[in-house]
């Protein structure tokens, strides 16, 4: 096979199982697209040769790179990562009203007690990875520091009165440096954060009653019926004879 066709096979590879929406904000789409540079340019980021658990296998030589398909499995980490990023807080996953974070999950949540699986997304679920790749690439990440990970946890009183606590999912948030190095710009990044807070400063949009604006409709098609009943029309004016040659 032509290295030409190599290249698109392994560039098809780099794509999520879900579809992007269009109306996801124009720099995390365009820093979806950029991750893509880290399988075909990588001499560009060498700070992912270099991560945790490369230096058993380095044998002596200093320069040697990442396996190709260790970087495609960062790339498609990276993408799922930026596509549940929060604007406001750079954090993976929902913001909650007392400003905590709904985790976006690393692995699939247990299924339901009728059986079916869980509906809820996960890095593993839209790349299509093995648990042990997502976890690998996700080390590479926290190394270049373009990931930064943080498990929160609930101190509660056990039935003998120890102290325990309770871990929920690892919160993963996605560092400017890692915006910088896919070649976004930061002022552009701080714009779109600054118009992400005051959307949610603003609040959602008020709630309409389906019922009164179809009750307002109602009534302007009734004056616009009555108005054409009761209006005059003016005769018709025929057009003159023509005139035969």
């Amino acid at each position: 096979m032509k290295s030409r066709a190599l290249n698109d096979l392994r560039l098809a590879r780099l794509k999520l199982r879900v579809s992007i929406p269009e109306n996801l904000p124009a720099l995390l789409r365009e820093a979806i697209d950029a991750c893509m540079l880290i399988v075909e340019e990588r001499e560009k980021f060498p700070e992912l040769g270099s991560g945790r658990g490369q230096r058993r296998f380095l044998f002596g030589d200093k320069d040697r790179e990442r396996h190709l398909l260790r970087l495609e499995a960062i790339a498609k980490v990276l993408m799922s990562l930026l596509f549940h990023c929060d604007l406001v807080t750079l954090r993976c996953g929902r913001r909650r009203r007392d400003n905590s974070c709904d985790a976006f999950r690393t692995h699939p949540a247990r299924p339901r007690a009728d059986g079916r699986p869980s509906p809820l997304p996960s890095i593993q679920g839209e790349t299509g990875l093995s648990w042990s790749r997502v976890s690998n690439a996700l080390a590479d990440l926290r190394d270049a520091g373009f990931v930064t990970s943080h498990q929160p946890r609930r101190d509660y009183q056990g039935e003998a009165g120890e102290t325990r606590y309770r871990a929920f999912p690892t919160v993963h948030s996605v560092t400017k440096t890692c915006f910088a190095r896919l070649g976004i710009d930061l002022g552009w990044l701080e714009d779109e954060r600054g118009k992400a807070n005051a959307r949610d400063l603003a609040g959602p949009e008020p709630i309409v009653d389906i019922r009164m604006v179809r009750e307002r409709r109602r009534l302007i098609r009734a004056q616009q019926l009555a108005a054409k009943r009761t209006r005059v029309q003016p005769p018709r004016s025929r057009p003159p004879p023509r005139r035969r040659e």
